[in-house]
């Protein structure tokens, strides 16, 4: 079968199945199976076909049946399971994906399995031991410590590779993750073969030993594995699951900790949704900003070093200005903030350096970062290992792009390596103090360590030279409440509320109304909650659902600024606009200095057509600030469509004196033509064309738009299409 026809199948399957319709399945199953020669699958296809015609000959004769339902249910597990097997089989002859090319490479391997893997990865790690080296007084070879590192990589593509896996085989797995010789580094990266493996196709067992891998004591391995599970639970949304898979999560659910670790990684999960945006971001603004601000102290300090007065940095005014600076303050912090979030800083950074060959392997992207692998000692710039050991202490940075590091420093000049070095030791205690800090807190620990392992995947995903081979688990927002095992572990509505907020912050409202509303529905009202709730309707532009939801937070915390504000810019979107009036009055009294609150103010009077009090909400306006031109331009207008021209000419002049704009001088051509001046009116509007990006037809769009203000400041535009002839022979002569 072609690749098409496989895919195809897999559809139809898959389509049979989201109809309960069992029995096409299971024929499907067969008839496919039988053509293809696939013998021993069609044995286990015809055995499943007997068990259900039982099943319905039973239903049909009315006999009760108590197990009637676990039958079926083991049934659709079943069929599901050969169809994979089926698939794969059928796509081992000449497909020439990398996971294909690794399986067929290691089905030549006869003699290799689990456990004869197993037994080699233990005898390298005896040859590599320091025990050993003491014991037979013979030092450790970097050839001997390679072949234990190959030997991990054989495992992770097995891992990754084997389908089904057996009960055996599954046993063996089991023994390695619990084994105390094999290090926890080694053990994150079986994991990581386990997740990757269950990402190409279904394996209950997998999940299995994933709960099982759970329940390790590092952190390491154990935040890898809830990661995994979860990626795969999003992955496989509607699979069935056997009684006993369900009995072993209950029991991992009793675990200590649990939720809240399930809550931490799903939390740095669906951070990764706002990574492309701030790698923009990091490239087109804050980098530049950056830049700029170290070439500026770096001259300040050349500066300094020609004065040579024994002036030290912080005494320098010029350069304490300098790191004053508002923006540049506020861009650091901006930075530090997203670090502190976990949000990936250094994508775009680190994207340009996987062109390695230690890259090409599917498993060394998995790979923890670890000092005594070859390719971190061969790098290492170091003699002592010093530099190796200050990269693994770097926050911030994820195992993959320490590697990148580390490979990427190893091919700089000798003169920059040795001011690299300098600069590691410098910061070197502030990097083990950081550790220490983090040590000393379980649950931020593991915040780190999970985020790092997202960070790593997340590059894999996004940056491996044949990522399109491979199912990507972030393609897709996180949504717990989409798959039912997982929204069963989160029924905590601080939880909720959590993730709601973080949905907000990257914009995906419908899934925050979908959490908020959720909480509503069992717990107590909440301004805040309801404050959300309102935002995220309005951003959507549900603008009635936002006000009422704006209405509900205000009756419970009335003095609520920002909710106020909120609440009379959806009035006003829904043209409500005594109501929005009603809520700016009481919000005058909370901040009577309002700037834009009297702004507001005066743009929702003309709305009503109360220009008396509108020009008083402008004035005042000007008032708190005598600098903005804002109102001076909005009461231009308006006394414009009061037909008091003078004071209206007024504005406009203080305006063209100060910043004009293409605005300013399509309004000062209103008032000409209000006036019956004509000819200055067409000068003005041909000033609007040479400053609007369209010219005559931005001017045309803004005349019929402007048609009814016109007419109510008494000007005759019965003459309008003269006058846009009249523009466009002036500007043609």
């Amino acid at each position: 079968m072609t690749a098409k026809e496989i895919d195809k199948f897999k559809q139809d399957f898959d389509s049979m199945m989201a109809h309960r319709r069992l029995l096409e399945a299971l024929e499907m199953l067969s008839n496919v199976s039988a053509a293809a020669g696939e013998w021993r699958i069609n044995d286990r296809v015809a055995s499943m076909r007997q068990s259900y015609n039982y099943l319905l000959k039973y239903f049909a004769e009315g006999v009760a049946d108590p197990g009637r339902d676990a039958l079926y249910s083991s049934l659709v597990i079943y069929a599901t399971a050969v169809r994979d097997q089926l698939a794969r089989s059928l796509s081992m002859t000449d497909t020439p994906t990398l996971y294909y090319n690794t399986a067929r490479s290691l089905s030549m391997r006869k003699d290799e399995t689990f456990v004869s893997l197993y037994a080699a990865y233990v005898k390298s790690l005896d040859a590599i031991s320091p025990f050993n080296a003491i014991e037979n007084g013979v030092e450790t070879t970097r050839e001997a410590r390679r072949r234990s590192e190959l030997i991990e990589i054989d495992i992770f593509n097995r891992l990754w590779t084997s389908y089904p896996l057996t009960a055996d085989d599954a046993s063996v797995i089991s023994d390695m993750l619990d084994d105390d010789a094999i290090s926890d580094g080694a053990k994150a990266l079986f994991v990581s073969g386990i997740t990757v493996g269950l990402l190409e196709f279904f394996d209950e067992r997998r999940f299995d030993l994933l709960l099982d891998a759970y329940k390790c004591k590092s952190v390491v391995v154990s935040s890898r594995a809830i990661v995994g599970y979860i990626i795969a639970m999003m992955k496989y949304d509607k699979a069935t699951f056997s009684d006993n898979f369900d009995k072993h999560l209950a029991a991992v659910r009793e675990l200590p900790g649990w939720y809240e670790n399930l809550a931490i990684t799903v939390k740095e999960l669906v951070n990764t949704a706002d990574t492309d945006r701030i790698a923009t971001r990091l490239r087109d603004e804050i980098m530049p900003q950056i830049k700029k601000m170290s070439q500026n102290i770096s001259e300040r300090l050349d500066e300094m070093a020609l004065d040579a007065d024994g002036m030290s940095p912080e005494d320098n005014p010029d350069l304490s200005e300098l790191l004053s600076d508002s923006k540049i303050r506020d861009t650091l912090k901006e930075f530090g903030e997203m670090q502190e979030q976990g949000s990936d800083v250094f994508l775009s950074t680190f994207a340009n350096l996987k062109q390695f060959p230690f890259f090409n392997d599917v498993a060394n992207w998995f790979m923890p970062y670890r000092t005594d692998l070859t390719v971190v000692s061969d790098n290492d710039i170091s003699n002592d290992a010093t530099f190796a050991t200050l990269i693994d202490s770097a926050p911030y940075i994820c195992d993959g792009d320490k590697y990148s590091m580390i490979l990427s420093v190893s091919m700089m000049p000798l003169a920059q390596r040795e001011m690299m070095m300098k600069q590691f030791d410098m910061h070197s205690r502030q990097f083990s103090e950081s550790l220490g800090m983090m040590a000393s807190l379980p649950p931020a620990k593991r915040k780190v360590v999970t985020n790092n392992y997202i960070l790593s995947i997340y590059r894999f995903y996004k940056l491996f030279r044949r990522k399109g081979e491979f199912f990507n688990p972030f393609a897709v927002v996180v949504d717990v409440l989409d798959n039912r095992k997982l929204a069963e572990d989160f029924n905590d509505t601080d939880e909720l509320e959590s993730l709601a907020a973080l949905y907000i912050r990257l914009q995906c409202y419908d899934k925050a109304i979908r959490y908020l509303s959720l909480v509503d529905e069992t717990a107590a009202p909440s301004a805040a909650r309801s404050r959300q709730l309102g935002y995220a309707y309005e951003r959507l532009g549900l603008y009635d659902r936002a006000a009422l939801a704006y209405e509900q937070s205000d009756l419970l915390e009335g003095t609520n600024r920002w909710t106020l504000r909120r609440y009379i810019y959806v009035l006003r979107c829904l043209g409500q606009y005594d109501r929005a009036l009603s809520v700016c009055t009481r919000l005058e009294k909370l901040d009577p200095q309002s700037f834009d609150l009297a702004m507001t103010q005066g743009n929702l009077y003309v709305r009503i057509k109360d220009y008396d009090k509108a020009v008083n909400s402008f004035l005042k306006a000007e008032f708190i600030d005598e600098s903005s031109l804002k109102p001076v331009r909005a009461l231009a207008r308006l006394y414009f469509l009061m037909r008091r021209h003078d004071l209206s000419r007024r504005c406009y002049d203080r305006l063209f004196e100060a910043d004009t704009t293409a605005d300013d001088c399509l309004g000062r051509a209103h008032l000409a033509w209000a006036e019956n001046d004509i000819a200055r009116a067409v000068e003005g509007y041909k000033r609007y064309c040479a400053l609007a990006p369209y010219g005559v037809k931005d001017l045309v769009r803004r005349l019929d738009k402007d048609t009814d203000r016109l007419v109510e400041a008494g000007v005759d535009v019965s003459c309008k299409p003269l006058v846009i002839d009249a523009i466009i022979n002036s500007l043609k002569s």
